[in-house]
């Protein structure tokens, strides 16, 4: 009786142990969705911006606008979602509004962290996705690569690189992304 009682507890661990696998492999697949979503409306932002007929400062939180954001899916659905946003006026403002109270948080969080990694991040962030016309990377790039982009030490000083740009870029994307579910998630 006892071997059988041993049995079914370690099948009942390795159970248990497949379902916090499978939760974990959910929630990292959830983030991974939501953080496409973001760098899709970061790419919208622009033309949405200029179809935009609201004020910005005089918007209140829309709680039904943000209510259509999906939590979890697929590609699939971040493509249906950006269509529902295209086609709704109302939501669409909402999105553009939303995203632009993110940047100004954003914004006095890395100024707050105070670091030139924090800032660089923001301004890359800002320039690609919120300065209209859009600056383009390469720009961005060479801006960085001149004296505004030396970073000085008391040994040395080091030049920012292409690479650096880009994954100060996915990791703005990153933290914009959990800073604008954060907020979702107190809204919704």
């Amino acid at each position: 009786m006892k071997e059988l009682a041993d049995f079914v507890d370690a099948v009942m661990q390795k159970v248990e142990q497949k379902r916090k696998e499978q939760r974990r492999a959910n929630i990292e697949k959830n983030i991974a969705y939501r953080k496409q979503f973001i760098k899709k409306c970061l790419e919208k932002y622009a033309e949405w911006k200029s179809i935009s007929t609201i004020n910005s400062a005089e918007f209140e939180n829309d709680r039904q606008c943000l209510s259509v954001l999906n939590k979890t899916g697929s590609a699939d659905d971040i493509s249906r979602v950006i269509a529902k946003i295209d086609c709704d006026p109302a939501l669409r403002n909402s999105i553009v509004v939303q995203l632009e109270k993110l940047l100004e948080t954003y914004g006095a969080e890395c100024a707050y962290i105070g670091k030139s990694t924090s800032e660089r991040k923001y301004n890359v962030l800002k320039a690609y996705y919120f300065t209209i016309p859009r600056i383009k990377m390469p720009d961005i790039i060479k801006l960085y690569q001149t004296e505004f982009g030396r970073i000085s030490s008391k040994t040395s000083t080091v030049m920012v690189d292409r690479h650096t740009i880009y994954r100060d870029l996915r990791n703005a994307i990153n933290d914009f992304s959990d800073l604008f579910w954060g907020v979702y998630n107190l809204f919704c």
